[in-house]
């Protein structure tokens, strides 16, 4: 499954909230940093796509969707 990133956009289909650019940055910062690094493209946006399937499982966001068609939580 390619990863589709939401951009604020209401993107078709998105499954992912962040790039792996933007998590390559995130990490990059992070004590993670060395195991991130050493994944590659694939492994990134599918944990990408499974962190964002359990953001939108786990937590109840507060208030009600921008638009009722937008394919993720937040």
């Amino acid at each position: 499954m390619p990863i589709i990133v939401e951009t604020g956009d209401i993107v078709p289909n998105a499954n992912s909230y962040a790039s792996v650019a933007e998590a390559d940055t995130r990490h990059s910062l992070s004590t993670s940093a060395d195991t991130w690094e050493n994944y590659d493209l694939p492994v990134k946006e599918q944990r990408l796509v499974t962190a964002t399937r359990r953001l939108d499982a786990l937590f109840d966001w507060v208030g009600t969707p921008y638009r009722a068609d937008q394919p993720l939580g937040f």
